[in-house]
């Protein structure tokens, strides 16, 4: 997914950066970086992220901070004026072309009501004003774990897991392992392309048949948040109903054109609230025409739909994510762009042309 960093976006003012008497009680934290573990709240409810390599945060010498929430970056800044407080700043995010998850939003909100910090067994807790606490680990754990005194690690192996909320009167455990040391970011998963891809074929071969019937939506193992099954949009048309009917959950708004109707819906959901086994269903004038991919797809995988444009009432064009195998997940690389030709006649879509091209800036 190509980044277009356009302009930040400042969500509130900046604190002031720090007096140099501060300084000395933010040794703990200063020069070092760290990936999101989990979040606890007060009710002991956990919140964790799918790839903890796209929840990151660095706290810079300069008392700036940098994050990394998803395929966002955004900047803000820290200042700890004495033993285990906090003072962090609001955030300002560059706009990317990705959507925003439920816990980049739960962050960028709550993260000027962190008020203290403790690191203990290696791991960094960020504890609320209302209670609740961010569990992070080292960025670079190798590095991490080779730091530590051996007396240390076999304590630590000894211990039960370290505790998932701080207090505000909790005392840090002494300085970060990676303190001062530049940090090497941990590899990011890569998304290798299948083999062979439908989007690799100049033609892809047509997959819907004329008078086809809507598919039902796959059964998917384990129980959904409810917080990813509310951001399903409620029917309004009859194309909608009949999804639902059929267990699809629908997602975002529709499209509407010229006759043509496109509605994306979900079989379910990953922890990030990101749609699994969706698709893209196109209607004519109320008659199922087909859909825009072969099978259902999960997202951040190769071949992931991302963006659906009408031209006319004969032509739509459909965007994909393609990965390389060096790819992190949240940036492909690619992206193959598929024009599907409509015939309103026998309500039937069929691709007529793809073509892939690099998100690289020129």
């Amino acid at each position: 997914m190509r980044l277009a960093v356009t302009a930040l976006v400042i969500a509130g003012a900046v604190l002031a950066l720090p007096l140099p008497e501060a300084r000395a009680a933010a040794e703990g934290l200063s020069g070092t970086a760290w990936r999101l573990v989990q979040f606890q709240d007060g009710a002991g409810q956990v919140l964790k992220a799918d790839d903890e390599s796209d929840y990151t945060v660095e706290f810079r010498t300069d008392s700036t901070v940098a994050m990394h929430l998803d395929c966002h970056r955004g900047r803000g800044t820290w200042v700890s004026r004495s033993a285990s407080q906090l003072e962090l700043g609001p955030l300002a995010f560059t706009r990317a072309d990705c959507p925003r998850t439920p816990l980049y939003d739960q962050i960028a909100k709550q993260w000027p009501s962190v008020r203290s910090y403790v690191v203990r067994n290696s791991h960094l807790f960020l504890s609320l004003t209302g209670g609740g606490a961010y569990e992070l680990e080292p960025e670079n754990v190798a590095a991490a774990e080779s730091q530590r005194p051996a007396s240390s690690q076999a304590a630590a192996s000894s211990q039960a897991a370290a505790p998932t909320q701080a207090t505000g009167s909790s005392q840090a455990a002494g300085p970060s392992p990676v303190a001062g040391q530049p940090h090497v970011s941990a590899p990011s998963k890569a998304a290798a392309p299948p083999t062979p891809s439908w989007l690799d074929q100049a033609k892809p071969v047509a997959w819907n048949q004329p008078g086809a019937t809507l598919p039902s939506a796959p059964k998917m193992e384990g129980a959904v948040d409810p917080r990813c099954r509310s951001l399903a949009r409620t029917p309004e048309l009859d194309a909608d109903r009949q999804l639902t009917g059929l267990g699809w959950e629908l997602l975002g708004g529709y499209q509407g054109g010229w006759g043509l109707l496109v509605i994306q819906a979900a079989a379910g959901y990953d922890g990030m609230c990101r749609p699994r086994a969706y698709q893209q269903f196109v209607f004519v004038r109320g008659v199922f025409a087909g859909t825009l991919s072969p099978q259902p797809m999960d997202s951040r995988t190769d071949g992931a739909l991302k963006r659906v444009t009408l031209r006319d009432s004969r032509h739509l064009v459909a965007e994909y994510a393609r990965y390389s195998p060096k790819d992190a997940l949240c940036c492909p690389s690619r992206t193959a762009s598929v024009v599907f030709e409509v015939d309103p006649e026998a309500a039937l879509v069929r691709p007529s042309s793809a073509a892939t091209s690099s998100n690289a800036s020129p």
